[in-house]
């Protein structure tokens, strides 16, 4: 390292002169340490730092975000984050993994989902024995509601069923929360273009009797007051204008049907 640092040798390696070459041994008081080698001294050590040589260079680096596509199958268990201390990995059908322990207030965060320009319904594997509700958040848990999906009773905790909702048109990379009201397994979720649709002559049918009369009207009346919920394909049902909302307009579409101003819910 000596003869790199002395003059003689840095100009013959380099051929440079070695008078205008700013190379210091520094603080070299070591067994082997010669003297006579140009020495930097304490004093001028603040003109040799890194700060000093990039000239206060500090370029501006912006990092892209790594999005995830909203039509891809994303499993539960690789979420961002969530505000629980209870839920927990579990396995699930067909040895797949999912989310246990999930309460009411929970909600799990998945950034930079893209769900480009045209993502329309929501579908998930889920298990329960309740009746829980999954409500489908933009970048806050109380941020833009782009649906809610009901999720009906699927006989067991080990019973997994697909269940699906239409959801408000969303477009662009969001951060998503999904919004838990009550405890449910959940294995993987997906987002498709295509609205969910009821089978032709079910609009309306809210008991399943395949028929629309003042029983459906009624249930949706109970609906709306907050009396009973409704759940799975009879909240479906009552979605009568398929804007993936059960509210006032559906109610007064089915009010308009049953007096036979209208023919039809389309």
């Amino acid at each position: 390292m000596g003869a790199h640092i002395s003059d003689d040798a840095w100009g013959t390696i380099n051929g440079l002169d070695p008078a205008k070459c700013d190379m210091f041994e520094y603080k070299n008081t070591g067994p082997g340490a010669n003297p006579n080698r140009r020495q930097l001294a304490p004093s001028q050590e603040s003109n040799y730092t890194v700060a000093k040589y990039l000239g206060g260079w500090n370029p501006d680096i912006t990092e892209t975000p790594i999005t995830k596509s909203a039509f891809n199958k994303l499993e539960v268990e690789n979420y961002d984050s969530t505000n629980s201390s209870t839920i927990v990995t579990i396995g699930t059908a067909n040895n797949g993994k999912g989310l246990g322990s999930i309460s009411a207030g929970d909600y799990l965060v998945f950034k930079n989902i893209d769900f480009k320009s045209e993502a329309a319904s929501f579908k998930s594997l889920v298990a329960t024995t309740g009746t829980p509700n999954i409500e489908l958040r933009l970048n806050s848990p109380t941020g833009t509601l782009i649906g809610t999906l009901k999720v009906a009773s699927t006989g067991g905790w080990n019973e997994y069923k697909e269940q699906a909702c239409s959801i408000n048109t969303v477009t662009g990379v969001n951060d998503l929360y999904l919004v838990f009201t009550g405890a449910v397994n959940i294995d993987w979720f997906t987002f498709s273009t295509e609205k969910i649709t009821p089978s032709a002559g079910t609009l309306g049918d809210l008991n399943g009797d395949e028929k629309v009369d003042a029983i459906d009207f009624a249930l949706l009346k109970s609906h709306m007051l907050g009396i009973t919920t409704l759940t799975g394909t009879n909240y479906t049902n009552a979605d009568v204008n398929i804007d993936g909302e059960v509210n006032a307009i559906d109610y007064a579409i089915m009010k308009q049907y049953l007096l036979n101003i209208i023919s039809s819910f389309n």
